[in-house]
């Protein structure tokens, strides 16, 4: 695709994991920026993102060595889409957990693949991106990477994730929990939207 002239690009500086710069530039109609006069000392980490239709993406890390006045920092964006059918699951693990004898946890863990060059975003601000379907009778829903109410919001069936999903195999993974009630048996009926 195209690539905006005007988009604002960061450059970031790291010594030791603690941030030390932070620069803005503009886009060239090229497509090319440069930062100018930035302090290298040999060891500083640096990295360039763009936040692009909502979605921010980012260059490889690059080390400043002080023999190398320049460094290359190349940053990758992608026009978007907020068709979830792209999205194939490439691996689902259920693990079951008895935390005693009136319930049982289940743990899913999702690999998710974006294989076209399109990254996925929520359809109007607010809205999953990918949904998830939770059995009748689910409690206690625990969520590794967020909670309900932030990043991850309740569906009427479950629950949604409101991230970005770029281009790639195993781009987006998720793990979560939730009880349900267990007698000496449990029919776990678990719909499945990918």
């Amino acid at each position: 695709g195209e690539v905006p002239a005007g988009l604002e690009v960061t450059l970031r500086g790291f010594d030791e994991m603690r941030p030390v710069i932070t620069q803005t530039t503009t886009l060239q109609p090229d497509g090319s920026y440069i930062f100018q006069e930035v302090d290298m000392p040999a060891g500083r980490a640096f990295l360039v993102t763009v936040d692009y239709q909502g979605t921010v993406y980012g260059s490889d890390i690059a080390i400043a060595q002080a023999d190398l006045p320049l460094l290359d920092l190349p940053v990758t964006i992608f026009e978007t889409t907020s068709d979830a059918s792209i999205l194939s699951a490439d691996r689902l693990h259920i693990f079951l957990e008895f935390l005693d004898d009136k319930t049982m946890r289940v743990i899913q863990l999702y690999i998710l693949s974006n294989p076209t060059n399109k990254t996925l975003v929520a359809s109007e601000e607010g809205q999953p991106t990918v949904r998830f379907s939770l059995p009748e009778g689910a409690t206690n829903l625990e969520i590794q990477d967020g909670v309900l109410g932030e990043r991850f919001i309740e569906t009427e069936d479950g629950f949604g994730d409101t991230v970005s999903i770029r281009p790639g195999a195993g781009s987006y993974e998720l793990l979560y929990a939730y009880e349900m009630p267990y007698d000496r048996k449990l029919d776990l009926v678990q719909p499945m939207s990918l």
